[in-house]
């Protein structure tokens, strides 16, 4: 082998090898102060294509699961507010009970009516002032909510639905009657002009269609007046036990809507257990192709810096082998 000055092949390959280990080095403390194995496209092209899209998953489950809880303080609301009509629907009930004895006097009923009709008012103005997040729930404004509590766009899986007017339905029964009443007097009217007509070509057509007429007006009595709170009083002992039937059955909506609400409440609570769950799982398949192993980088950072320095060292002797030349020379 030659001796030659111009090229120095030794310290080339030398430059060469101590670049690679310090690139390497540079990689390895960037891992390691980052945390992540995969910084850039080029560390691993398609690893970094997968925790980009369980990012995307794992970020999605996180929000899903806070939808779910905000599902379920709106739930919480609606219910919380039905649980206190309930207790004023038992005590008014009580004040029936009480006013349907001939033990007081009509004096006395009258004060107990008016405790009566403040319990009602309050009933109404909570039914007014109940909301979530400036939707109202049991006023009769209520309206259909989708509660998005998967990763997508499919109807079924990734949203339940909640459907306020259920809600209103019942709270109306109870302080509606309006249209109830309007349907009473036009079947009325309507009776009254069979009575006086002469339109029908037979005594049994009239009959007939005053029998069907009948029927649809005992109808709208019964469903004029069932649950209809805000028309009940205690001011006699004929009202008071006249309201005893009608507030059962206002109790039993009032609490089948809760018994609704919380089996809607308890979904969601399952719900947000299983977006749990798959949160977890996401992050530990993510953590397993992207986040830094500790222990292997810290070895790999101890290697590549005894080859640096070894690289360094050969460095310098190889860039001081021409300097032989002069020796030679001279």
């Amino acid at each position: 082998m030659g001796f030659r000055i111009n090229t120095n092949i030794p310290s080339i390959s030398a430059q060469r090898s101590l670049s690679q280990n310090t690139n390497q080095q540079t990689s390895t403390f960037a891992k390691l102060a980052s945390g992540n194995r995969i910084n850039k496209a080029a560390d691993d092209a398609a690893g970094l294509a997968m925790s980009e899209k369980l990012k995307a998953r794992i970020r999605g489950t996180k929000q899903a699961e806070r939808n779910a809880n905000d599902g379920i303080s709106l739930i919480q609301t609606a219910e919380g507010a039905l649980s206190e009509i309930s207790n004023i629907l038992i005590r008014l009930r009580e004040l029936s009970v009480q006013a349907s004895s001939d033990t007081i006097s009509d004096n006395e009923r009258k004060f107990s009516n008016l405790e009566y009709q403040n319990l009602k008012e309050e009933i109404e103005r909570i039914s007014q002032v109940t909301e979530f997040n400036n939707k109202k729930l049991l006023n009769g404004e209520g309206d259909k909510y989708d509660f998005q509590i998967g990763l997508y766009n499919e109807d079924f899986e990734d949203r339940i639905k909640y459907d306020a007017m259920f809600l209103n339905s019942t709270l109306s029964s109870l302080f509606g009657g309006e249209d109830a009443i309007k349907n009473q007097i036009d079947l009325r009217n309507q009776l009254r002009d069979i009575e006086y007509s002469d339109d029908y070509e037979s005594e049994i057509e009239r009959v007939k269609a005053r029998e069907e007429l009948q029927a649809d007006y005992i109808k709208s009595l019964t469903e004029g007046n069932n649950n209809r709170v805000a028309e009940l009083n205690v001011a006699s002992k004929d009202s008071a036990q006249l309201s005893l039937r009608n507030l059962d059955s206002a109790i039993q909506k009032v609490s089948g809507q809760r018994a609704e609400l919380g089996a809607l409440q308890n979904r969601l609570t399952s719900v947000i257990n299983n977006l749990q769950v798959s949160h977890e799982n996401l992050s530990a398949t993510n953590s397993r192709i992207r986040d830094t192993d500790y222990a292997n980088e810290a070895a790999n950072g101890t290697r590549l810096s005894i080859l640096q320095n070894m690289g360094t060292s050969v460095l310098s002797q190889a860039n001081s082998n021409p300097q032989l030349a002069l020796k030679l020379i001279g």
